[in-house]
């Protein structure tokens, strides 16, 4: 039961808890970039500000790197019209076929009004303001998990000598994290090149927008 009613209260505040969480594993994955320079003998606060960089860095190349892809579909897409028009012709012809007639689907189209387009574009543009909202809240919680972090080494070890079985846990779960992005990215990577191969071999215009 109170495993019910904190995934409930989970999905909830899902709108806050991912960006959150988020920003959690952002800190998590670039925090031995501090550890090692503190090694090195750098000051707690100038690791920090370098962990900062990074973190902001990170999520600066996802955001752009998707942006980047979306404004390289919108120039391609141009170029799929003719196919477009032939895939539309080809679908009329199979309906056709199945003994849909063209006044059955113009109907169907009719269906779909001006009102019904505004609201799905309403909803995409809300979307958008959602997903910047999110990223806000994700560089804000990033910001206040970093600057929490210099004190990480002290507190790690107090939680070591009181509750070690505690210090594990949260040790191999950092530990784990950093091993599945390092895993998930290179796989994504090969899958990645072996999509771009592909199309290159199809003739797809722009395979590196779609790998």
């Amino acid at each position: 039961g109170g495993a019910v009613l904190a995934l409930a209260g989970m999905r909830a505040v899902n709108g806050i808890l991912g960006p959150v969480l988020l920003g959690l594993v952002i800190v998590v994955t670039v925090y031995p970039v501090a550890a090692w320079l503190r090694r090195l003998g750098l000051p707690g606060w100038a690791a920090m500000v370098v962990t900062m960089l990074v973190s902001y860095g990170v999520t600066l190349v996802l955001v752009l790197g998707t942006l980047a892809a979306l404004a390289a579909f919108v120039r391609i897409l141009p170029t799929y019209a003719d196919r477009f028009v032939e895939l539309q012709d080809s679908a009329i012809e199979w309906l056709g076929s199945l003994g849909v007639t063209t006044a059955d689907i113009e109907q169907a189209l009719s269906a779909v009004s001006a009102g019904q387009i505004a609201s799905a574009a309403g909803s995409a543009l809300g979307s958008v303001g959602s997903v910047l909202t999110a990223l806000v809240l994700m560089l804000t919680v990033t910001f206040f998990i970093v600057l929490d972090s210099a004190g990480f080494p002290q507190r790690f070890a107090a939680v070591e000598r009181t509750r070690p079985e505690l210090a594990a846990a949260m040790g191999q779960w950092a530990h784990g994290t950093r091993l599945y992005l390092l895993v998930a990215t290179v796989f994504g990577a090969v899958v990645a090149l072996a999509d771009v191969a592909i199309l290159y071999w199809m003739d797809i215009p722009d395979p590196w927008v779609w790998g």
